[in-house]
């Protein structure tokens, strides 16, 4: 499988299409309930979201039951159907001291073309405290002819 590399002159500071459109952003933190120091078979504390944040077209769902054990999963979701040119998202997520957080979609991220050159983006920043784990699992990201398109993802790993 080949790797892709954003290079400098697509994301240069100086593209004033870089920045057409306000970026919308989300906040998702996930702590460990202070009750339960329970662990699950995998070794996960019960997690609890304590703050969620987003701005519309931007939506974070965090479904109360989605699975057995003590992950707690999240959903971003865009309303219109995709990304269109100049869109720009960001994530924030930090996952607490020995939580688990599951981050995935409920279908393909669609791209749609550029239009004036206009680049259409999304960034991840994820925090990981002691112990925990986050997991990202989307569906493909799908893009149509003539779409422009870039991805960050920045990580920060706490060691003991």
């Amino acid at each position: 499988m080949q790797g892709f590399e954003i290079t400098e002159d697509l994301l240069s500071k100086e593209d004033d299409q870089l920045n057409a459109r306000p970026c919308v952003t989300g906040i998702a933190q996930f702590h460990p309930k202070a009750e339960s120091n329970e662990a699950d078979c995998y070794g996960n504390r019960k997690s609890y979201v304590c703050k969620l944040y987003f701005t519309y077209p931007l939506k974070l769902m965090v479904p109360k039951y989605a699975g057995s054990s003590n992950t707690q999963w999240l959903y971003p979701i865009t309303y219109g159907g995709g990304l269109v040119a100049g869109d720009h998202i960001d994530l924030d997520v930090t996952v607490g001291d020995g939580c688990s957080v599951l981050i995935t979609t409920q279908g393909s991220t669609k791209v749609y073309k550029s239009v004036n050159n206009l680049i259409s983006m999304q960034g991840i920043d994820a925090k990981v405290n002691n112990g925990g784990l986050l997991a990202i699992l989307p569906d493909p990201v799908v893009c149509y002819q003539n779409a422009r398109y870039a991805q960050t993802q920045v990580w920060l790993i706490e060691t003991q």
